[in-house]
C-alpha cells in the first residue's frame, strides 16, 4: 500500500475508557471532520500528523496537530476541556 507523504490520525477516548484509533480517510480534511464529530459527541480527541518515508511508508515524524484543528474549525482552544488522550505507542519498524 502506497501512503501519501503525510497521514492524519484521530485518537479518541470517552470518559475513562482507553484511547482508540478512529476510522476515517488518512487525509487532513477527513481527520479534522472526524475529530469535530467526536468532540461534539463528548469524546476527548488527539489529532496526529505523521510524516512518512516515501520509500517505505514508515513514520519519520509525528506531530500533535489538535490545536491547529481546533483553531481551523473555530472551536474553543481550551485544550483542558479537549482532554486529549495520550498518544498511542508506535511499533518499532
Amino acid at each position: 500500500m502506497h501512503l501519501p507523504p503525510f497521514t492524519y490520525h484521530v485518537l479518541a477516548r470517552r470518559e475513562d475508557g482507553p484511547p482508540r484509533a478512529s476510522r476515517h480517510d488518512l487525509d487532513r480534511e477527513s481527520a479534522f471532520d472526524c475529530a469535530v464529530r467526536l468532540i461534539r459527541d463528548d469524546h476527548a480527541v488527539r489529532v496526529e500528523m505523521i510524516q512518512r518515508n516515501s520509500a517505505t511508508g514508515g513514520a519519520l515524524q509525528i506531530s500533535d496537530v489538535t490545536a491547529l484543528m481546533l483553531w481551523e474549525r473555530d472551536l474553543p482552544l481550551d485544550l483542558d476541556t479537549a482532554a486529549q488522550p495520550d498518544p498511542l505507542p508506535i511499533a518499532a519498524e
